[in-house]
């Protein structure tokens, strides 16, 4: 399972304050056991080029256009 969260503190929150009680304010990604593990690897990275350079969706054998366009990076 991976699941993200991120902290907005209010603007008047001092910056030492954050850092004194090590709270994170850029997202924190969990991936399984891992902390902070990229959503896409360079691995992905080089798979979703190639789907992109074919331009077609290898799942459905159909070309790319405006009612079956290409997605990245969150739910479909």
């Amino acid at each position: 399972m991976s699941y993200c969260y991120y902290v907005k503190p209010i603007d008047d929150i001092p910056q030492a304050l954050l850092e004194k009680y090590d709270i994170q304010t850029d997202p924190v990604i969990f991936r399984g056991n891992q902390i902070n593990v990229p959503l896409m690897s360079s691995e992905d990275d080089i798979k979703h080029k190639k789907i992109v350079d074919l331009g077609i969706y290898p799942l459905y054998k159909s070309k790319f256009n405006d009612n079956n366009y290409l997605a990245r990076d969150h739910n479909h």
